[in-house]
Protein backbone atom coordinates (compact mmCIF):
# COMPACT_ATOMS: atom_id res chain seq x y z
CA UNK A 1 0.00 0.00 0.00
CA UNK A 2 2.66 2.60 1.44
CA UNK A 3 4.90 1.62 -2.14
CA UNK A 4 1.82 1.63 -4.23
CA UNK A 5 1.57 5.26 -2.61
CA UNK A 6 4.69 6.62 -2.89
CA UNK A 7 4.69 5.29 -7.05
CA UNK A 8 1.96 7.22 -7.57
CA UNK A 9 3.57 10.71 -5.97
CA UNK A 10 6.84 10.06 -7.82
CA UNK A 11 4.97 9.61 -10.89
CA UNK A 12 3.04 12.41 -10.41
CA UNK A 13 6.21 14.34 -9.34
CA UNK A 14 8.12 13.62 -12.49
CA UNK A 15 5.34 14.49 -14.58
CA UNK A 16 4.99 17.92 -12.91
CA UNK A 17 9.23 18.12 -13.70
CA UNK A 18 8.64 17.59 -17.32
CA UNK A 19 5.62 19.67 -17.52
CA UNK A 20 7.12 22.69 -15.90
CA UNK A 21 10.11 22.43 -18.05
CA UNK A 22 7.83 21.90 -20.76
CA UNK A 23 5.59 25.00 -20.42
CA UNK A 24 8.66 27.17 -19.39
CA UNK A 25 10.30 26.08 -22.73
CA UNK A 26 7.14 26.61 -24.51
CA UNK A 27 5.88 30.01 -22.79
CA UNK A 28 9.80 31.66 -23.70
CA UNK A 29 9.52 30.86 -27.57
CA UNK A 30 5.96 32.28 -28.25
CA UNK A 31 6.71 35.04 -25.76
CA UNK A 32 10.12 35.66 -28.33
CA UNK A 33 7.68 34.95 -31.24
CA UNK A 34 5.44 37.57 -29.76
CA UNK A 35 7.57 40.36 -28.71
CA UNK A 36 9.38 41.29 -31.87
CA UNK A 37 6.38 42.14 -34.01
CA UNK A 38 5.46 44.25 -30.96
CA UNK A 39 8.32 45.64 -30.21
CA UNK A 40 8.06 46.33 -34.48
CA UNK A 41 4.59 47.96 -34.40
CA UNK A 42 5.71 50.53 -31.09
CA UNK A 43 8.45 51.46 -33.40
CA UNK A 44 6.00 52.35 -35.93
CA UNK A 45 3.77 53.88 -33.11
CA UNK A 46 6.86 55.55 -32.10
CA UNK A 47 7.66 57.01 -35.40
CA UNK A 48 4.16 57.77 -36.33
CA UNK A 49 4.24 60.22 -33.39
CA UNK A 50 7.16 62.20 -34.28
CA UNK A 51 6.30 62.49 -37.19
CA UNK A 52 3.05 64.20 -36.33
CA UNK A 53 5.17 66.88 -35.65
CA UNK A 54 6.83 67.31 -38.31
CA UNK A 55 4.13 66.97 -40.96
CA UNK A 56 2.15 69.71 -38.64
CA UNK A 57 5.00 72.55 -38.59
CA UNK A 58 6.65 71.58 -42.55
CA UNK A 59 2.42 71.79 -43.77
CA UNK A 60 2.60 75.94 -41.65
CA UNK A 61 5.90 76.68 -43.25
CA UNK A 62 5.38 75.33 -46.51
CA UNK A 63 2.00 77.76 -46.82
CA UNK A 64 0.95 80.17 -49.45
CA UNK A 65 0.25 82.63 -46.56
CA UNK A 66 3.49 81.73 -44.64
CA UNK A 67 5.46 82.46 -47.93
CA UNK A 68 3.48 86.62 -47.69
CA UNK A 69 5.28 87.03 -44.38
CA UNK A 70 8.12 89.08 -44.75
CA UNK A 71 10.06 89.12 -41.06
CA UNK A 72 11.44 86.82 -38.61
CA UNK A 73 8.69 88.18 -36.01
CA UNK A 74 5.73 87.66 -38.21
CA UNK A 75 7.05 84.12 -38.95
CA UNK A 76 7.68 83.55 -35.29
CA UNK A 77 4.23 84.81 -34.69
CA UNK A 78 2.40 82.80 -37.09
CA UNK A 79 3.94 79.54 -35.75
CA UNK A 80 2.98 80.55 -31.89
CA UNK A 81 -0.42 81.28 -33.43
CA UNK A 82 -0.73 78.22 -35.14
CA UNK A 83 0.40 75.85 -32.27
CA UNK A 84 -1.00 77.95 -29.26
CA UNK A 85 -3.28 74.99 -28.64
CA UNK A 86 0.24 72.44 -28.23
CA UNK A 87 2.11 72.88 -25.33
CA UNK A 88 4.51 70.54 -26.59
CA UNK A 89 5.50 72.92 -29.08
CA UNK A 90 7.16 75.93 -27.00
CA UNK A 91 9.92 77.59 -29.12
CA UNK A 92 10.04 79.08 -32.81
CA UNK A 93 12.92 80.67 -34.79
CA UNK A 94 14.55 81.32 -37.70
CA UNK A 95 18.11 80.49 -38.63
CA UNK A 96 20.16 81.46 -41.73
CA UNK A 97 21.40 79.16 -44.52
CA UNK A 98 24.92 79.54 -42.75
CA UNK A 99 23.05 78.06 -39.14
CA UNK A 100 23.12 81.90 -37.38
CA UNK A 101 20.24 82.62 -35.27
CA UNK A 102 18.07 85.37 -36.51
CA UNK A 103 15.42 85.78 -33.96
CA UNK A 104 13.98 83.17 -31.74
CA UNK A 105 10.61 83.42 -29.17
CA UNK A 106 12.88 82.11 -26.08
CA UNK A 107 16.11 79.87 -25.24
CA UNK A 108 15.06 76.43 -26.44
CA UNK A 109 16.34 77.04 -29.55
CA UNK A 110 19.63 78.34 -28.82
CA UNK A 111 19.55 75.06 -25.84
CA UNK A 112 18.62 72.96 -28.58
CA UNK A 113 19.54 73.43 -31.69
CA UNK A 114 23.38 73.41 -33.20
CA UNK A 115 24.74 75.40 -36.62
CA UNK A 116 25.65 71.87 -37.79
CA UNK A 117 22.06 70.65 -37.66
CA UNK A 118 20.73 74.05 -39.47
CA UNK A 119 23.47 73.82 -42.30
CA UNK A 120 22.72 69.87 -43.11
CA UNK A 121 19.27 70.82 -42.95
CA UNK A 122 19.84 73.14 -45.65
CA UNK A 123 21.95 71.08 -47.47
CA UNK A 124 19.76 68.14 -47.69
CA UNK A 125 16.57 70.97 -48.66
CA UNK A 126 13.77 69.17 -46.40
CA UNK A 127 12.61 69.02 -42.68
CA UNK A 128 14.75 67.45 -40.48
CA UNK A 129 15.16 66.78 -36.99
CA UNK A 130 17.96 67.55 -34.81
CA UNK A 131 19.60 65.20 -32.14
CA UNK A 132 17.63 64.99 -28.95
CA UNK A 133 18.77 67.15 -25.89
CA UNK A 134 18.23 67.25 -22.27
CA UNK A 135 17.26 70.68 -20.78
CA UNK A 136 16.93 70.31 -17.20
CA UNK A 137 16.16 67.02 -16.92
CA UNK A 138 13.70 67.29 -19.50
CA UNK A 139 14.28 65.99 -23.29
CA UNK A 140 13.64 68.09 -26.72
CA UNK A 141 14.20 68.01 -30.32
CA UNK A 142 14.20 70.58 -33.17
CA UNK A 143 12.42 70.78 -36.18
CA UNK A 144 13.92 72.21 -39.08
CA UNK A 145 12.38 73.42 -42.22
CA UNK A 146 14.31 75.08 -44.84
CA UNK A 147 12.55 77.40 -47.53
CA UNK A 148 13.89 79.68 -50.30
CA UNK A 149 12.32 82.82 -51.58
CA UNK A 150 13.98 84.97 -54.41
CA UNK A 151 16.83 82.75 -54.27
CA UNK A 152 17.50 83.41 -49.89
CA UNK A 153 17.84 80.56 -48.09
CA UNK A 154 16.55 80.19 -44.30
CA UNK A 155 15.80 77.64 -42.24
CA UNK A 156 12.38 77.61 -39.92
CA UNK A 157 13.05 75.65 -36.27
CA UNK A 158 10.54 74.56 -33.69
CA UNK A 159 11.31 73.05 -30.42
CA UNK A 160 9.17 69.75 -29.57
CA UNK A 161 8.70 68.79 -25.50
CA UNK A 162 9.37 64.80 -25.75
CA UNK A 163 6.66 64.52 -22.80
CA UNK A 164 3.79 64.15 -24.65
CA UNK A 165 5.86 61.03 -26.82
CA UNK A 166 7.22 59.72 -23.70
CA UNK A 167 2.92 59.38 -22.79
CA UNK A 168 2.34 57.53 -25.88
CA UNK A 169 5.04 55.18 -25.29
CA UNK A 170 3.95 54.51 -21.96
CA UNK A 171 -0.03 53.86 -23.18
CA UNK A 172 1.15 51.44 -25.90
CA UNK A 173 1.89 49.03 -23.04
CA UNK A 174 -0.70 50.09 -20.36
CA UNK A 175 -2.42 47.57 -18.52
CA UNK A 176 0.11 45.14 -18.67
CA UNK A 177 4.09 44.75 -17.26
CA UNK A 178 5.49 44.98 -20.27
CA UNK A 179 7.96 48.28 -20.48
CA UNK A 180 8.99 50.19 -23.94
CA UNK A 181 12.18 52.36 -23.95
CA UNK A 182 13.95 53.69 -26.70
CA UNK A 183 17.23 53.97 -26.82
CA UNK A 184 19.91 56.12 -29.06
CA UNK A 185 22.76 55.19 -31.29
CA UNK A 186 24.69 55.52 -28.21
CA UNK A 187 22.96 53.90 -25.46
CA UNK A 188 21.92 56.40 -23.93
CA UNK A 189 17.81 55.94 -22.73
CA UNK A 190 15.73 59.03 -24.87
CA UNK A 191 12.35 57.57 -23.77
CA UNK A 192 10.95 55.02 -21.00
CA UNK A 193 7.65 54.21 -19.83
CA UNK A 194 8.93 52.33 -16.50
CA UNK A 195 11.29 55.36 -15.35
CA UNK A 196 11.67 53.74 -12.11
CA UNK A 197 13.62 51.03 -13.04
CA UNK A 198 15.06 52.13 -16.60
CA UNK A 199 15.47 56.09 -16.37
CA UNK A 200 16.04 58.12 -19.15
CA UNK A 201 19.70 59.74 -19.77
CA UNK A 202 20.81 57.06 -18.47
CA UNK A 203 23.71 54.13 -20.27
CA UNK A 204 23.24 51.11 -18.76
CA UNK A 205 26.48 50.51 -20.87
CA UNK A 206 28.45 53.09 -19.21
CA UNK A 207 26.91 52.32 -16.06
CA UNK A 208 27.86 48.55 -16.79
CA UNK A 209 31.29 49.52 -16.47
CA UNK A 210 31.13 50.21 -12.45
CA UNK A 211 28.29 48.60 -11.52
CA UNK A 212 27.69 44.50 -12.56
CA UNK A 213 23.87 44.67 -11.53
CA UNK A 214 24.14 46.37 -15.31
CA UNK A 215 26.01 43.68 -16.86
CA UNK A 216 23.47 41.49 -18.78
CA UNK A 217 21.26 44.37 -19.23
CA UNK A 218 24.24 46.41 -21.11
CA UNK A 219 24.89 43.27 -22.78
CA UNK A 220 21.75 43.29 -24.18
CA UNK A 221 21.22 47.26 -25.41
CA UNK A 222 24.86 46.39 -27.30
CA UNK A 223 22.86 43.58 -29.03
CA UNK A 224 20.10 45.50 -30.26
CA UNK A 225 22.37 48.44 -31.27
CA UNK A 226 24.02 45.69 -33.60
CA UNK A 227 20.94 44.35 -35.38
CA UNK A 228 17.64 46.47 -37.01
CA UNK A 229 15.15 44.14 -34.97
CA UNK A 230 15.77 40.90 -33.03
CA UNK A 231 15.07 39.54 -29.24
CA UNK A 232 17.08 38.70 -26.82
CA UNK A 233 16.54 37.20 -22.88
CA UNK A 234 18.60 39.21 -19.74
CA UNK A 235 18.50 39.75 -16.10
CA UNK A 236 18.02 42.29 -14.22
CA UNK A 237 17.07 43.44 -10.79
CA UNK A 238 16.47 40.10 -9.99
CA UNK A 239 14.06 39.85 -12.96
CA UNK A 240 14.41 38.27 -16.13
CA UNK A 241 13.41 39.98 -19.17
CA UNK A 242 12.40 38.92 -23.25
CA UNK A 243 12.94 42.13 -25.16
CA UNK A 244 12.31 42.38 -28.72
CA UNK A 245 13.90 45.40 -30.42
CA UNK A 246 13.40 47.71 -33.80
CA UNK A 247 14.99 50.03 -35.32
CA UNK A 248 13.49 53.40 -35.06
CA UNK A 249 13.32 56.04 -38.50
CA UNK A 250 14.34 58.81 -36.45
CA UNK A 251 17.32 59.61 -33.85
CA UNK A 252 19.00 56.68 -35.17
CA UNK A 253 17.25 55.10 -32.49
CA UNK A 254 16.07 51.63 -31.37
CA UNK A 255 12.47 50.86 -29.38
CA UNK A 256 12.60 48.45 -27.14
CA UNK A 257 9.70 46.49 -25.44
CA UNK A 258 10.37 44.23 -22.38
CA UNK A 259 8.40 41.66 -20.65
CA UNK A 260 9.45 39.98 -17.46
CA UNK A 261 8.72 36.30 -18.58
CA UNK A 262 7.39 35.84 -14.93
CA UNK A 263 4.53 37.10 -15.61
CA UNK A 264 3.82 35.13 -18.51
CA UNK A 265 4.80 31.99 -16.22
CA UNK A 266 3.01 32.13 -13.36
CA UNK A 267 -0.44 31.52 -14.95
CA UNK A 268 0.64 28.48 -16.43
CA UNK A 269 2.44 28.01 -13.65
CA UNK A 270 -0.95 28.11 -11.85
CA UNK A 271 -2.82 26.30 -14.19
CA UNK A 272 -0.72 23.04 -13.92
CA UNK A 273 -0.50 22.94 -10.27
CA UNK A 274 -4.55 22.65 -10.54
CA UNK A 275 -4.08 20.13 -13.37
CA UNK A 276 -1.60 18.50 -10.72
CA UNK A 277 -3.70 18.51 -7.69
CA UNK A 278 -6.97 17.43 -10.01
CA UNK A 279 -4.90 14.16 -11.06
CA UNK A 280 -3.57 13.95 -7.68
CA UNK A 281 -7.22 13.59 -5.98
CA UNK A 282 -8.29 11.59 -8.94
CA UNK A 283 -5.35 9.29 -8.38
CA UNK A 284 -5.75 9.03 -4.76
CA UNK A 285 -9.54 8.73 -4.78
CA UNK A 286 -9.27 5.68 -7.04
CA UNK A 287 -6.90 4.05 -4.55
CA UNK A 288 -8.99 4.35 -1.97
CA UNK A 289 -12.17 2.71 -3.83
CA UNK A 290 -9.56 0.36 -5.50
CA UNK A 291 -8.50 -0.78 -1.45
CA UNK A 292 -11.91 -0.55 -0.36
CA UNK A 293 -13.35 -2.69 -3.16
CA UNK A 294 -10.29 -5.33 -2.68
CA UNK A 295 -10.91 -5.92 0.50
CA UNK A 296 -14.43 -6.48 0.22
CA UNK A 297 -13.46 -9.44 -1.94
CA UNK A 298 -10.51 -10.51 0.06
CA UNK A 299 -11.70 -10.63 3.29
CA UNK A 300 -14.74 -13.57 2.41
CA UNK A 301 -11.67 -15.40 0.46
CA UNK A 302 -9.41 -15.49 3.75
CA UNK A 303 -12.24 -16.18 5.56
CA UNK A 304 -13.29 -19.38 3.30
CA UNK A 305 -9.74 -20.08 2.64
CA UNK A 306 -9.11 -20.50 6.44
CA UNK A 307 -12.13 -22.70 7.09
CA UNK A 308 -11.31 -25.28 4.24
CA UNK A 309 -7.76 -25.58 6.06
CA UNK A 310 -9.76 -26.14 9.26
CA UNK A 311 -12.09 -28.54 7.53
CA UNK A 312 -8.95 -30.25 6.56
CA UNK A 313 -7.75 -31.04 9.58
CA UNK A 314 -11.21 -32.30 11.02
CA UNK A 315 -12.79 -29.43 12.18
CA UNK A 316 -16.64 -29.98 11.55
CA UNK A 317 -17.32 -27.59 14.32
CA UNK A 318 -16.73 -24.37 13.43
CA UNK A 319 -19.04 -22.34 11.46
CA UNK A 320 -18.60 -20.24 8.53
CA UNK A 321 -18.46 -16.99 8.00
CA UNK A 322 -21.58 -16.98 5.45
CA UNK A 323 -21.80 -13.72 3.13
CA UNK A 324 -25.32 -13.40 2.30
CA UNK A 325 -24.94 -11.49 -1.53
CA UNK A 326 -25.83 -13.12 -4.78
CA UNK A 327 -22.54 -12.92 -6.04
CA UNK A 328 -20.08 -15.78 -6.40
CA UNK A 329 -18.30 -15.31 -3.21
CA UNK A 330 -21.88 -15.55 -1.54
CA UNK A 331 -22.58 -18.92 -3.65
CA UNK A 332 -19.05 -19.88 -1.99
CA UNK A 333 -18.99 -19.61 1.38
CA UNK A 334 -22.94 -20.63 1.30
CA UNK A 335 -22.15 -23.64 -0.21
CA UNK A 336 -18.92 -24.38 2.10
CA UNK A 337 -21.54 -24.11 4.98
CA UNK A 338 -23.99 -26.18 3.68
CA UNK A 339 -21.09 -28.80 2.84
CA UNK A 340 -20.00 -28.73 6.78
CA UNK A 341 -23.61 -29.41 7.89
CA UNK A 342 -24.51 -32.16 5.56
CA UNK A 343 -20.71 -33.66 6.99
CA UNK A 344 -21.98 -32.91 10.50
CA UNK A 345 -25.36 -35.14 9.96
CA UNK A 346 -23.53 -37.89 8.41
CA UNK A 347 -21.23 -38.23 11.00
CA UNK A 348 -23.87 -38.01 13.48
CA UNK A 349 -25.81 -40.66 11.59
CA UNK A 350 -23.08 -43.29 11.93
Amino acid sequence: MTAMLGLVFGTTLAVSIIFIWYIRSTTLNTLSEAIEPLSQQTALNFDYSVSEYIRDFKELVESSSYATLLTEEEKIAASSDKFSDNDMISDFGIYSSDGELLKSSGSGCADVIEESDVVSAVERGEVTVTDIKNINNQNYFGILAPTTYNGSTEVSAAIVDCTLINEEISNSVSGSDNSVFVISDDGVIIFSSDTQSVKTNQSPIELANTDDSYAEFSDALKTALNGKSGTYTYDYNDTEYTMGYSEASYFDAIVIVAAPTSSYLSLNYTTLRIIILMITAVVVVTLLVSIIFARKISTPIVSTTKRLRALSNGDISTRVDVWYSKDELGILSNSLEETIVSLRQYINLI
